[in-house]
């Protein structure tokens, strides 16, 4: 372990410019789903995740669903296509539905690109694209973590999605919006502290490359590993500094590790977001009581441990994990020294 972190902080060292400054956390996650699904997995979200409001909009061939989270908790888009001829819907077929892309706001985007393209970040474009006043551009999709990277620059006081290209506003759904309003009135939420991390699993061949983009085109430079040899894996955390949010990934230490299956299965990808709650039994009694189904009989970990957590079965609208996440430690661990059971668990999904 200690080589790797010696030969990705060397790296970081290499890297040109800065632009921890000039980039903010995770802003935003964006899903594609298959035609006709973004209601399920929209009602399966707004089942596990905290919201303060939904808002929809539509361009020429996609419908999106946009999760407003709280102050510093990331929003969620969650976009379909309108056919199966449509680009969104050409990718979902491919690699299923899950998050492709994760989203960050910047501030003198111009000057951003500039430093990541030193950095040897590619971009689907060669220049931002400008809609309703705000500017953005994407990274191309990573063949080692499967998603795209997202920078946003938005004019001042906007915080609305509509730089999509030809986007409208639209109405909410009945359905979701009645969702909506049912989840505002839950007890579980009032539990909720905030955005955790996110994890991603990736192959072990491509663990280093993955490691290196996370450090060439994110703000997240703060490096740590833990080998778990129960599971014969590797875990890598990144932060700003000493806080929170984290960007993790876990890959297998070979070819035969759980992760490795996992990646195998469903390709690279993003395998659980995780959420900060004031008291995890509470959630998960909750959560149970409302039919949300975990992988664990109970909740790991224990004050010694300073963490306290519980993972849901994998959703079958977006095959993603929803971890719930009370820390009582003042170090940062992702998982109690015990017990990482639901961190390896798979099924199939959409």
């Amino acid at each position: 372990m200690r080589v790797i972190i010696e030969e990705l902080e060397e790296y970081k060292k290499s890297l040109p410019g800065d632009i921890g400054k000039a980039v903010s956390d995770i802003s935003f996650f964006v899903y594609a789903v298959h035609p006709g699904m973004r209601t399920a997995a929209v009602l399966d979200l707004l089942n596990r995740c905290p919201v303060d409001e939904v808002e929809c909009f539509e361009t020429g061939d996609e419908i999106a669903t946009v999760l407003r989270g709280a102050e510093k908790t990331p929003d969620i888009i969650v976009v379909e296509g309108r056919d199966d001829g449509a680009g969104v819907a050409e990718m979902t077929g491919k690699f299923g539905c899950r998050i492709y892309s994760i989203g960050f706001d910047v501030r003198g985007l111009d000057k951003v690109i500039g430093v990541l393209r030193e950095r040897g970040v590619r971009f689907i474009t060669d220049a931002p694209l400008d809609y309703n006043g705000t500017r953005f551009i994407s990274t191309t999709q990573s063949p080692n973590t499967g998603d795209t990277f997202w920078y946003v620059e938005r004019k001042r006081g906007s915080k609305d999605y509509l730089f999509f290209q030809n986007a409208t506003a639209a109405d909410v759904e009945k359905e979701i919006a009645d969702a909506f309003k049912k989840h505002a009135r839950l007890k579980t939420f009032n539990y909720m502290e905030g955005f955790d991390h996110v994890l991603y699993r990736v192959s072990h061949q491509q663990f280093m490359a993955a490691a290196m983009e996370v450090l060439a085109a994110t703000p997240y430079t703060t490096i740590d590993i833990t080998d778990l040899d129960e599971n014969d894996a590797r875990l890598m955390s990144f932060r700003r500094g000493k806080k929170q949010p984290v960007l993790a990934m876990l890959c297998a230490r070979n070819e035969h590790g759980a992760p490795e299956e996992y990646v195998r299965a469903h390709g690279p990808r993003i395998q659980h977001v995780s959420w900060a709650v004031s008291d995890v039994a509470k959630v998960y009694n909750l959560q149970k009581k409302r039919g949300i189904v975990f992988a664990s009989e109970a909740v790991q970990g224990s004050e010694e441990d300073g963490i306290r957590q519980v993972y849901t079965t994998p959703s079958p609208c977006t095959g993603d994990v929803t971890e719930y996440v009370e820390r009582s430690g003042s170090e940062h661990c992702l998982f109690p020294k015990h017990s990482v059971s639901g961190l390896f668990q798979d099924m199939p999904f959409a």
